[in-house]
């Protein structure tokens, strides 16, 4: 993949994180690491949406790092999936 189609992924990562449901934020995060491997970026998403958006959640306990958390998670999980499949 080329430069322009990752900056295109990368403005419709940001633009989905603030005009689009979050489950479209996921599935462009998801594809942002699938694609051209951004785990950086999508991890120092999840902290601007949390910093940004995030209340704390009083069903988790208060915990207020819920995007930071899925894309964490998504980060890890990628790593795995890579480790395994490729052995």
């Amino acid at each position: 993949m080329n430069n322009v189609s990752f900056i295109l992924g990368v403005i419709a990562l940001i633009l989905s994180a603030l005009l689009l449901p979050s489950y479209v934020t996921v599935v462009v995060a998801v594809l942002l690491i699938g694609l051209w491997r951004s785990y950086f970026l999508v991890i120092a998403l999840g902290v601007i949406l949390d910093v940004t958006f995030g209340v704390p959640v009083q069903s988790f306990g208060g915990f207020a790092y819920f995007y930071t958390t899925i894309f964490a998670t998504l980060v890890v999980m990628s790593f795995v999936f890579e480790r395994t499949l490729m052995e």
